[in-house]
């Protein structure tokens, strides 16, 4: 059979960050059933499916469980779904935050988004009592600084929304929608790669840079 004749179904690609239109690349059924007391045979199947998305040509599995009494379907992909990319630079952090992250990351691949805030106000908080010390509560911290020119008065707006809304998902049981938690972890990942990786990108190319004669 050739590839274009393949079968295309729908499904999650994590390169492409959503779901998109893939071949079936080989399936396979297993059929199974029990008889039960006063109840009768009840039938189950499993279905595995080796898929490439059509788009970036990445190869996963899918595997999709039916239970008849009950039309119930499940289905579950390898490698697990992947909502939001890492990004390349995550592990040039400081090893306590990327545990962090990678904790804040697999709150959102299962929807864990009030879990997410809580991660992403945690991480926030690490990077000041990195930068500043230990100086109290968070707006001790984010005056800290500011005074000694680590933000500016808009960054530190940006900062207070992202901590506020984690507060809200620890205290106030605010449950957030996908905008929202998508919002903090802009202004998160922007606040870490500002304080770790970009200052690690200027050290290298100023011992890089020939200086002037």
């Amino acid at each position: 059979m050739t590839k274009d004749k393949k079968e295309i179904i729908r499904s999650h690609c994590n390169r492409c960050a959503g779901e998109t239109k893939h071949l079936v690349l080989a399936s396979r059924r297993v059929d199974d059933s029990e008889i039960l007391d006063d109840f009768g045979e009840i039938r189950w199947w499993d279905l595995y499916e080796l898929i490439e998305c059509c788009g970036c040509e990445n190869v996963s599995m899918r595997q999709t469980d039916y239970f008849e009494p009950t039309q119930e379907e499940t289905v579950v992909t390898y490698p697990p779904k992947v909502l939001r990319r890492r990004p390349h630079w995550l592990n040039q952090l400081p090893d306590p935050i990327v545990v962090i992250m990678e904790q804040t990351y697999q709150s959102l691949d299962v929807n864990g988004r009030a879990l997410a805030l809580m991660g992403a106000r945690t991480a926030v908080d690490m990077v000041m009592t990195d930068k500043v010390g230990d100086v109290g509560s968070f707006n001790n911290k984010l005056d800290k600084l500011e005074q000694t020119g680590v933000i500016g008065s808009q960054n530190r707006e940006v900062l207070e929304a992202a901590l506020d809304a984690g507060n809200a998902a620890a205290h106030r049981g605010y449950q957030p929608s996908k905008d929202d938690v998508n919002a903090v972890m802009d202004i998160v990942e922007n606040l870490l790669q500002a304080s770790y990786h970009l200052d690690s990108l200027a050290k290298r190319l100023k011992d890089t840079t020939p200086s002037r004669k």
